[in-house]
């Protein structure tokens, strides 16, 4: 019907100075907690399965995600929750992809392929361009796969039930129940920090590489204000 499948909260985009001097306001204000940040690093760092060819500074964004994720309780809960369920964490340019494994009555594990370097555009519209209000960085881009995986190992009767496991089929239910998660989530993030990452109804975007785990695409930031 020619309606866009991706909606900001607001009718206008903020500008991109708008954003980043909110985020720097509220990053600069608060720190993250060391005791979370210690126990989010270390659910990183063990899911990550480093392989020969790997760039060396995966492992130092593992570190700098882990630094922004204790900040938010939510994310807390949510690496929580999968803590003692078998995720594997796979480096690979240009990806972001979960996939279940098991059998069509139980999910055994879940492997989530990823780029820390990659972000996406999930928003275009007037005044979207180089603006982070309108992407998402990589950071958050891994919580739409942990998302996955909570649905594929945790909460996993419907999707069960739905045939998510099924060879040659795309679990269109379950995406759309992730897509709902993931704004639920990203609302909270909202809500604590000031920011204004997009809320979206559809699996659909442009993935874009960016300078930084944490930098939306057309942001960049210094070691200092992350």
């Amino acid at each position: 019907d020619g309606s866009p499948v991706i909606k900001l909260r607001q009718a206008r985009a903020p500008s991109a100075e708008q954003v980043l001097a909110s985020y720097r306001e509220h990053v600069q204000t608060g720190s993250p907690n060391k005791i979370l940040r210690a126990k989010i690093a270390d659910f990183l760092k063990s899911t990550y399965q480093a392989r020969p060819g790997d760039p060396e500074f995966i492992t130092g964004d593992l570190e700098s995600i882990a630094d922004y994720y204790a900040r938010y309780p939510a994310i807390s809960d949510l690496i929580d929750e999968l803590r003692e369920h078998k995720i594997v964490l796979n480096y690979q340019q240009d990806t972001w992809q979960a996939q279940a494994w098991g059998n069509q009555y139980a999910v055994d594990s879940v492997s989530i392929r990823f780029d820390t370097r990659l972000g996406a555009q999930l928003v275009n519209a007037p005044g979207c361009e180089n603006n982070p209000a309108c992407g998402i960085s990589p950071a958050d881009a891994l919580l739409h796969e942990l998302l996955h995986a909570k649905l594929m190992l945790v909460d996993n009767q419907h999707f069960l039930e739905k045939n998510g496991m099924g060879q040659n089929f795309y679990p269109f239910e379950h995406e759309y129940e992730v897509i709902e998660a993931e704004n639920q989530l990203y609302s909270a993030m909202n809500e604590q920090d000031g920011l204004m990452r997009p809320m979206r109804h559809r699996h659909s975007g442009t993935l874009m590489q960016v300078s930084c785990p944490a930098c939306a695409p057309g942001q960049k930031m210094t070691s200092a204000e992350f």
